[in-house]
């Protein structure tokens, strides 16, 4: 299989594990950045890419940490919000993923119950609550955890899957 014509592999949907990432750069001898999505946003939101040489051929603007599922492409916006209180959070904070743009869906068809449970409107800016739970880094990389659904709630406690794990 010839790969030379390949720019930029991603990969998304579910975490990319390490050694498949290896595996595939050994045997290909290209990298697979990760990316994050819903169907209800477009498929893609964030990624992570090559690094860029910037204009003074001095410093790198670094655009992959392979811990995270990337940056938000251009024109996509990400938040992070307590899922209880639809607050944003401040950075490093884990909470539910918010992402807007013009891209997100204007709803679920003939389902504006279903659309207003999962749209939450901002300063006049509409976003998708994703069900996702992770939080932004200072340099912008958001951070995949898990999905809040998954969550377990016993004796008045919120349990993660993972957290058993």
């Amino acid at each position: 299989m010839c790969l030379k014509h390949l720019r930029l592999v991603l990969s998304g949907a579910e975490k990319l594990r390490t050694e498949i990432r290896d595996l595939f750069a050994r045997k290909f001898k290209k990298d697979i950045f990760e990316g994050y999505g819903c169907t209800e946003t477009a498929p893609l939101a964030t990624f992570n890419s090559e690094d860029v040489l910037l204009d003074d051929f001095l410093p790198m603007d670094p655009r992959a940490n392979l811990q995270s599922v990337g940056m938000p492409i251009p024109g996509v916006g990400v938040k992070i919000i307590d899922p209880e209180t639809n607050e944003e959070l401040p950075q490093g904070e884990e909470g539910m993923i918010l992402i807007g743009g013009c891209q997100v869906m204007k709803g679920y068809l003939r389902d504006p119950e279903r659309t207003k449970s999962v749209i939450l409107e901002i300063d006049g800016h509409r976003w998708y609550k994703t069900g996702d739970k992770g939080y932004l880094d200072k340099d912008g990389f958001v951070y995949f955890r898990q999905r809040i659904k998954r969550m377990i709630i016993t004796s008045g406690f919120n349990v993660y899957p993972s957290q058993l794990e």
